[in-house]
């Protein structure tokens, strides 16, 4: 059985496409790791509104709290805050292996997890579904939610073509990421002033619980 060992090429954490969103929980536990306020990891560019694409309409995007691509919380080829990663991070590459999606990434070819990885998956899973609907509830409810459409403009329909033609993965993450930047350029920047909002919501609810059962699910791969 081949176990799934990270070669720290950086891809997951460099590439524009590959998309990380973030919980009030994800940010509560960074912001408590790296002593900065949830103000200051949106001003220094480590928390942001990202565009992310939806799957099922490639011309439009929701905007959610996420992490900045490429990742600047990835330094000298290593997470520097590896114990406060996201739980989307956590789950990498264990869900993709675990429910079979297919993918070229030389690093899970041909990798069968132990029932250990399956289980620590299950369990972030369950916690970041939990904590992303909760995130998604409170983030509709202060106003601080954008859909971008780019279907009307010419320059992205030229990229969605191209990229709807092609099945070579390096010119997909190319042109994804071109997608991606042009979203970028739309997002409301009144979402900004919603950041005191979120700031008070992270200081203002407990995580213990969740955070030990992360922490205890770690202890499942150490």
């Amino acid at each position: 059985m081949k176990e799934f060992e990270c070669e720290r090429c950086g891809y997951c954490c460099t590439h524009i496409s590959t998309q990380i969103n973030m919980s009030l929980l994800d940010i509560k536990w960074l912001s408590d790791y790296t002593k900065k306020s949830v103000k200051r990891l949106f001003d220094e560019g480590m928390v942001s509104f990202v565009p992310f694409i939806r799957a099922e309409d490639l011309s439009t995007f929701d905007v959610e709290l996420g992490l900045k691509r490429p990742c600047p919380m990835y330094k000298d080829k290593k997470c520097v805050v590896y114990h406060a990663r996201p739980m989307n991070c956590r789950t990498f590459p264990y869900w993709l292996i675990n429910h079979k999606i297919p993918d070229s990434l030389a690093c899970i070819q041909g990798v069968e997890p132990a029932e250990k990885y399956k289980e620590y998956e299950r369990t972030v899973g369950k916690i970041l579904l939990d904590e992303g609907l909760k995130t998604e509830r409170f983030m509709k409810k202060i106003g601080a939610y954008q859909r971008i459409d780019l279907s009307d403009e010419k320059k992205y329909l030229d990229l969605k073509k191209d990229f709807e033609k092609t099945n070579n993965r390096d010119e997909m993450e190319k042109l994804s990421d071109k997608m991606i930047k042009l979203a970028e350029k739309k997002i409301d920047k009144k979402l900004f002033e919603k950041i005191p909002l979120i700031q008070k919501e992270v200081e203002k609810r407990s995580f213990d619980v969740e955070i030990d059962k992360l922490i205890q699910a770690e202890e499942l791969v150490q």
